[in-house]
This record gives C-alpha cells, structure tokens and sequence, in this order.
C-alpha cells in the first residue's frame, strides 16, 4: 500500500536525478562572470612575471657592464636599460640616485631598481638595488 504524501523512492535511475533546468540557468551567468575574472587575473599575473623578468634582466645588463670596468654615466645607463628613468639624478643623503621602474601586472605595483651613482663629476655607476625605495637608499649605499 503506498502513501500519496509520502511516496516511496522510485528504482528509475532517471526519476533519482534532481531538475537541473534552474542549474543551468544560474551556471551560465557565473560562468560569464567568473570567466573575465579568470582571464583578467591570468593577465594580470603574466604581466607579472614579465615585470619581474625585465627588472632581473636589467640589473644583470648593470652588473655585467660594471664588471667590465665600463664607466656607466647616466647617459649610457638608460641607453643600456632603454628607458629613461622615473626620477632624474635625485641627491637624496648626498648620493646621487635614478629610479627605473616596470609596472608589474597589477595597476598600483611596479617593481624597480634604483641606481647610485658616485659623488664626484661625472656622476659614475656605482651600485644598483633591486625593489628598494630610493628614501632608504640613501644609508645603504655608503655602507
């Protein structure tokens, strides 16, 4: 005998399977904002990485060029890395200092390095720092 309000389950592999119409619905509109997302965040971390590189790349061009004795001006610096630098012969704690920086795959994040020059004329390559803030530059290079 079976209960019409509570009627037992059914051996139908098709009748176990819950409605799905609502489902769809509701994946197809995450799914267009949920793709974007992704698409953005990949780009995002691909420009990154490239950010990352570049800065890595240029710090190598600076110390390869600086082993070889070659006397790295302003001039040939930002020929070397090609691009001019963000802020210009800056004299902060009396080291004269450039910023050269990349933006990284986020709007408000740039990876940089700073150059320290010597203090005597020409102003001559004597150290670069990666990602270190040109105000507490100062300090470290004399050390």
């Amino acid at each position: 005998m079976s209960n019409p309000i509570d009627p037992e389950p059914s051996s139908d592999p098709i009748d176990s399977q819950p409605v799905a119409s609502g489902n769809k619905k509701k994946r197809s509109k995450s799914l267009y904002v949920l793709l974007p997302i992704l698409v953005l965040a990949l780009l995002g971390l691909f420009a990154d990485r490239r950010a990352r590189a570049k800065v890595d790349e240029a710090e190598m061009l600076l110390e390869k060029a600086h082993a070889k004795k070659q006397q790295l001006t302003s001039e040939k610096v930002q020929e070397l890395l090609g691009r001019k630098p963000d802020k210009e012969m800056d004299f902060q704690g009396s080291t004269p200092v450039e910023k050269y920086s990349w933006r990284s795959g986020l709007p408000w994040r740039k990876f940089f390095i700073s150059v320290a020059y010597s203090l005597e004329e020409p102003h001559v390559y004597e150290k670069s720092f990666k990602n270190l803030d040109i105000d507490k530059l100062g300090s470290v290079v004399r050390e």
